[in-house]
C-alpha cells in the first residue's frame, strides 16, 4: 500500500507523496528526499539545509552567530579555513541532529576535529596543553 504522506528525510516535513521523485529501489517507491529538497541539493545549498536539518538554524541564524563571534573560530579565532562546523553539546543531543537548543558556537574543521577526538573532555584537552608545555611544541 502506498502512503498518501511522506516525511523528507532532509527538511523533516510532511508532505504528500507526489511532492518526492518516484524510486523503485525504496520499499514504498518514493525517494527519500522531496523534491524541493533534492533541487536545492542539486543547485550547491547542501550546506544550508544540512544546518537547518541538523541545527534547526536557517542561513539567516547562522550567519548572525558567525558574525557575534567575529566571523572567526570560537575556539582557535582562526578566520582561514575550507569548512565551518557548528559545535553543539553531545551531551545534549549525542547524534548527528539536535534539538537546536545546545549549539555552542561555530568552528574552524581542525578545532572540532579535535574536540571530537577527545570526545569534548575538558582533563583530557589540559593534559595535552601540559604536555605541550613540558615538551614543547
Amino acid at each position: 500500500m502506498i502512503p498518501e504522506k511522506k516525511t523528507c528525510s532532509k527538511c523533516k516535513k510532511k508532505k504528500l507523496v507526489s511532492n518526492f521523485p518516484k524510486d523503485t529501489t525504496k520499499k514504498d517507491g518514493y525517494h527519500s528526499s522531496c523534491k524541493k529538497c533534492l533541487s536545492s541539493r542539486r543547485k550547491g545549498n547542501t550546506t544550508a539545509i544540512n544546518r537547518k536539518c541538523k541545527y534547526g538554524l536557517t542561513q539567516e541564524q547562522f550567519d548572525l552567530r558567525f558574525a557575534a563571534q567575529y566571523k572567526c573560530c570560537a575556539a582557535c579565532g582562526t578566520t582561514e579555513t575550507h569548512r565551518w562546523c557548528i559545535d553543539h553539546d553531545h551531551k545534549c543531543c549525542p547524534k548527528a541532529v539536535t534539538c537546536g537548543n545546545c549549539v555552542r558556537g561555530i568552528l574552524c574543521y581542525s578545532c572540532n576535529i579535535i574536540l571530537g577526538h577527545c570526545n569534548e573532555d575538558k582533563d583530557a584537552l589540559l593534559n595535552l596543553v601540559h604536555y605541550l608545555e613540558e615538551y614543547g611544541s
